[in-house]
């Protein structure tokens, strides 16, 4: 049974996602819905499975039951989302000042979603120069899937720098201070000790000793 599969997954993991970003109030609730209502419930691109509505505290998925691999597909989304509605509840109505790579970036590294393909596509995008900078990922992702998951990728890999460099616990002191309505130039500063253009060029230096082709 898909929701019994989506609770338990769900309340085994929010112990780790409130431990890395702080505690909530109040239940989250999870609809589980058809491909057809799904589409008619959360405004997001045709290929996503499920939209967050942190200040609702309310996750939608989309019924994955078609999907090979459909409780491994549920597992991975329901725990994204989960991120999405703890950070997303942390920051409040200060969500304005907050890039969009670092939001989904969390959400990445919170739920441990990386995998060898995103490590493929990061390869063979950072060989070909083809790496969208941070600052063009701050307000949308592109809308085609195949850049948009490049967009995912990249934001993982800035969210784990950060994590691999300075420890879990910057990215709860960067949330601290995004909530309190410091932009993401002061948060970083004051976390890690650098600002988004310093921090973007750490990043482009990182991609590059990072992903070789003799790895």
């Amino acid at each position: 049974n898909q929701a019994i599969i989506l609770q338990r997954v769900s309340e085994n993991f929010y112990k780790r996602a409130t431990d890395m970003l702080g505690t909530i109030t109040g239940k989250i609730d999870i609809w589980l819905i058809s491909g057809r209502d799904f589409r008619a419930t959360a405004p997001i691109q045709d290929w996503a499975v499920g939209y967050a509505y942190p200040l609702k505290r309310r996750i939608v998925i989309k019924d994955p039951s078609f999907l090979e691999n459909s409780k491994l597909e549920l597992a991975r989304v329901v725990k994204h989302e989960i991120v999405h509605i703890i950070f997303g509840a942390r920051i409040g109505d200060q969500m304005e000042n907050v890039p969009l790579w670092f939001n989904e970036g969390i959400a990445m590294y919170g739920s441990e979603e990386w995998s060898y393909g995103h490590y493929w596509l990061m390869l063979t995008n950072v060989f070909s120069k083809s790496i969208i900078p941070l600052n063009q990922l701050s307000h949308q992702f592109p809308e085609g899937k195949g850049l948009a998951q490049l967009a995912y990728a990249e934001s993982f890999s800035a969210v784990s720098m950060i994590a691999r460099d300075h420890g879990d616990e910057k990215l709860r002191e960067i949330t601290d201070l995004l909530a309190m309505g410091e932009n993401m130039d002061n948060a970083l500063m004051f976390a890690i000790g650098m600002n988004l253009a310093q921090f973007q060029q750490e990043w482009m230096r990182y991609l590059t000793q990072n992903y070789k082709w003799l790895s």
